[in-house]
C-alpha cells in the first residue's frame, strides 16, 4: 500500500522540550510510519502523536491494519523476524523494527507495542528530555 492510498494524520501535542536525540527521534517515527503503510489496510489509517509528557516526549504511531498476534510480539524486534513475509509480498528485510529498538535505547527511551490481530498495532515510545 502506498501511503497516498490511505490517510495519515498527525497530532502533535507540543512544541515545548527539546529531546537529546531529536533528529534520531523523526527518523524514529519515520521508520515506524514505513513498517505501518507496509502492514496497513487498503484505504486505513495511520496515526501519529507527539506530545510532552512527564518523563519526556512521548510518540505514538498507530493504525488499523491487520495487528500482530501475540504470539509474535517478543520477536517483532529481533532483526530479520518476520511474521509472515508473504503479507508485503517479501519485499522487508526484517530488520526495520530491530533498528528502530536500537535508535530509541541507545538514546535512552524505550519503546512498546500493543496488537490485536484484525484491529490494528500501536506502538509507543518515550525519549527523555535533555
Amino acid at each position: 500500500m502506498k501511503i497516498a492510498e490511505g490517510k495519515i494524520a498527525v497530532f502533535a501535542g507540543t512544541t515545548e522540550g527539546r529531546v537529546l536525540a531529536s533528529r534520531l527521534a523523526g527518523s524514529q517515527v519515520a521508520a515506524d510510519v514505513f513498517v505501518a503503510t507496509a502492514y496497513g489496510k487498503e484505504g486505513g489509517t495511520i496515526e501519529v502523536t507527539l506530545t510532552r509528557g512527564a518523563e519526556g516526549l512521548c510518540g505514538t504511531v498507530k493504525d488499523d491494519g491487520i495487528g500482530i498476534a501475540k504470539e509474535h510480539l517478543s520477536h517483532i524486534w529481533e532483526r530479520f523476524y518476520r511474521v509472515d513475509a508473504a503479507r508485503t509480498g517479501g519485499n522487508h528485510s526484517g530488520l526495520g523494527l530491530a533498528m528502530v529498538k536500537w535508535i530509541v535505547e541507545v538514546h535512552g527511551g524505550n519503546i512498546q507495542v500493543e496488537s490485536v490481530p484484525g484491529e490494528g498495532t500501536t506502538f509507543t515510545y518515550v525519549f527523555p528530555e535533555r
